[in-house]
């Protein structure tokens, strides 16, 4: 399985666990672009620790945005300051 299917996998894998409900099983051609894009600027395991701070935290920054994979290319640099933070 290459980085953009695992990516891609396991964001659904954590919009199930943390939003509910699912995601299509078929990845439309938009959200692969976004995929190679975000995999261009961090590495696959940071993007899914990112991607459980987008789907999770409920901060003022993403309170009420839509948990799709095109907000989380908009608040990925946020994601990314959040577990800069953490660490």
């Amino acid at each position: 399985m290459d980085d953009v299917t695992t990516f891609l996998e396991g964001f659904r894998e954590r919009y199930r666990r943390i939003v509910g409900g699912s995601l299509p099983l078929v990845w439309p051609h938009k959200d692969v672009t976004i995929a190679r894009e975000l995999l261009q600027t961090w590495p696959l395991a940071r993007l899914l620790d990112m991607a459980e701070i987008f789907l999770w935290r409920d901060d003022r920054e993403v309170a009420g945005k839509p948990k799709s994979l095109a907000w989380f290319r908009h608040y990925a640099p946020w994601c990314d300051a959040q577990l800069a933070k953490a660490s």
